[in-house]
C-alpha cells in the first residue's frame, strides 16, 4: 500500500488543517556568567566577559508548529538554535605612551603623541542546526504533509534521517575545496517506509566565531579648549582568517550544506554535504576624520 494524504486521516470530513493554539511547552537555561572590568585609569580600561551555558527546549520561538503525530519530548526537545556553549568577549582601550617623553620636539608631538588603541575580541561556540533529508525519487515515507521529508513551515519536519554512527568526522573541515567535511555523511541513513527517523531537532553545532577587531585613533588638539581633530582607522577581522558557516542560506539555516540526499538504493548522493556555503566577511578597513568642539 502507498502512503495516503492527510485527508484520509481527518476526523472531521470536509475540513482542512485545524490549528490549535496553546501556551505550553518547556525550556530551561543553566549557565555560568563571569565579568571582570577595569575602569579608565592611567590611560587604560578593559573588560572581559565569559559565559558558559546550555539552553534546551521544545521550540525556539513563541509561535512554532508542533507535530501531534510524533512524541513531544524525543522529537522536539533539543538545544536551542542560538545556544552558544562558550562565549568570551574582551574589549579594551589604551592611551599609547607619548613618544615626546623620549624625544621632546614639535614634530614628534605632532606625529607620535595622543594615539589611542581600541579593540574587541570575540570567541564563541557555533549555533545549533539540523540535518534535512531529501530523495532523488521523491519517496513518501509516512504519507500526509511532509511525508517526503521537506520542511513544511516553522521548522516542522515530520521525517528525519536515521542516525547510524558518529556524525563528526575525524578530518573535520568545512572548507568547500578541502578534503574533509563538517559532517560525516556515513552517519546518516535513509528511513524505511513508515519510519520517520530518529534525528533530534538540532543535531550539530556550526563552526564557532573567532574574531578580532582593532581601531587606532590619533587626536590633534586644537588650541587650549576642547576642540580637537581625530583621525580614526578601524579594522574588522584583523587576521583576515576565514570563518566558515556563519552566513545563512535561503532555507534560513546557517551556511553549511546540511541536506542529505538519498537515492532509491539508500546511497547518500549530495557531494557538497557538510561543506560550507557561506562565511563571515573578510578583513574590512575604514578610515574617517572627526572634529570635536
Amino acid at each position: 500500500m502507498s502512503p495516503k494524504p492527510d485527508d484520509f486521516l481527518r476526523p472531521y470530513l470536509g475540513y482542512g488543517d485545524i490549528i490549535l493554539r496553546s501556551n505550553f511547552g518547556t525550556a530551561n537555561y543553566n549557565g555560568l556568567q563571569v565579568q571582570i572590568s577595569r575602569r579608565y585609569i592611567r590611560g587604560l580600561q578593559f573588560a572581559v566577559a565569559y559565559s558558559y551555558g546550555k539552553s534546551l527546549g521544545i521550540a525556539d520561538e513563541d509561535e512554532t508548529n508542533i507535530s501531534i503525530a510524533r512524541p513531544l519530548k524525543p522529537w522536539h526537545y533539543a538545544p536551542s538554535a542560538g545556544n552558544q556553549i562558550h562565549n568570551l568577549v574582551i574589549n579594551y582601550t589604551w592611551d599609547l605612551p607619548k613618544a615626546s617623553r623620549l624625544w621632546n620636539s614639535g614634530l614628534v608631538r605632532l606625529v607620535f603623541d595622543d594615539w589611542q588603541l581600541s579593540g574587541e575580541n570575540a570567541f564563541a561556540s557555533g549555533d545549533w542546526a539540523p540535518v534535512l533529508i531529501t530523495t532523488t525519487d521523491n519517496f513518501d515515507f509516512t504519507g500526509g504533509t511532509g511525508g517526503q521529508g521537506q520542511d513544511v513551515g516553522n521548522g516542522l519536519r515530520v521525517v528525519r534521517p536515521r542516525i547510524v554512527g558518529n556524525i563528526i568526522p575525524s578530518n573535520r573541515n568545512a572548507a568547500p575545496d578541502g578534503a574533509g567535511s563538517w559532517l560525516d555523511a556515513s552517519a546518516f541513513a535513509r528511513p524505511a517506509r513508515g519510519e520517520y527517523g530518529d534525528e533530534p531537532r538540532y543535531i550539530f553545532r556550526m563552526p564557532g566565531i573567532n574574531n578580532w577587531n582593532l581601531s587606532f585613533f590619533k587626536n590633534f588638539p586644537l588650541g587650549s579648549g576642547r576642540r580637537r581633530l581625530q583621525f580614526r582607522w578601524e579594522m574588522y577581522n584583523v587576521p583576515n582568517h576565514t570563518q566558515f558557516g556563519i552566513a545563512k542560506d535561503v532555507t534560513g539555516y546557517p551556511g553549511i550544506d546540511n541536506t542529505v540526499r538519498f537515492d532509491a538504493a539508500g546511497n547518500q548522493v549530495n557531494a557538497n554535504f557538510g561543506k560550507a556555503t557561506g562565511a563571515r566577511n573578510a578583513r574590512i578597513m575604514q578610515g574617517s576624520v572627526r572634529f570635536t568642539f
